[in-house]
């Protein structure tokens, strides 16, 4: 039996070290500012998913793709509407802002985002959620496409708040917690093929 080079180390470990109250409190604030950045990285990749849908496709009235490209754009405003919510028992971007207002106003000048842009789309966005997406308000049941309309709320627009929001949180992640968080790498390269497969 040949010898083994390495010792076996079997010194049994302890028990796992116990977090103090701060370190529990850190970790549990790291995780809900993750789970916003989660939101926002799956708002963006419904959205790519949509736009490649857009510039292939234009049988969007009726059938199997009709019912994904609203699917995929009914998830990706939730997702917004999660990420912007405004009622106060709500983990949301307001609560990463408040907690760290300093923070935040120096990434939005250094990445020249428009706080107040931002302030505007989501005033819009809780109207949809409150009469529209969420609601079916009676003032506008028989007629959401003009309240749509009034609202302007674009799959551009809205791509383009939740990839200023998700640079904020990232930001926010790394600043204050040492934790890199980086936007999923997928493009929505694979639907092409799928849909000329499909025509």
């Amino acid at each position: 039996m040949k010898q083994m080079d390495e010792e076996i180390d079997d010194t049994v470990e302890g028990p796992p070290k116990t977090l103090s109250p701060e370190a529990k409190k850190r970790r549990k604030e790291q995780s809900e500012v993750t789970r916003i950045f989660q939101e926002l990285n799956h708002t963006i990749n419904c959205l790519k998913i949509t736009r490649e849908i857009q510039s292939t496709c234009d049988e969007l009235h009726e059938g199997f793709l009709a019912f994904a490209y609203r699917a995929l754009v009914d998830d990706a405003l939730s997702s917004l509407i999660r990420v912007l919510d405004i009622d106060s028992k709500s983990f949301s971007f307001w609560k990463i802002n408040s907690r760290f207002p300093q923070t935040v106003r120096m990434i939005y000048a250094e990445k020249s985002i428009d706080p107040a842009r931002i302030r505007k789309f989501c005033d819009r966005l809780m109207e949809a959620r409150r009469k529209l997406h969420f609601h079916i308000d009676k003032d506008h049941a028989a007629h959401p496409d003009a309240l749509w309309a009034k609202l302007a709320i674009t799959h551009k627009e809205m791509f383009e708040i939740a990839s200023d929001l998700a640079s904020v949180v990232s930001c926010v992640l790394l600043e204050q917690y040492n934790f890199p968080a980086n936007l999923s790498c997928y493009m929505a390269a694979d639907i092409r093929p799928i849909l000329d497969r499909l025509h």
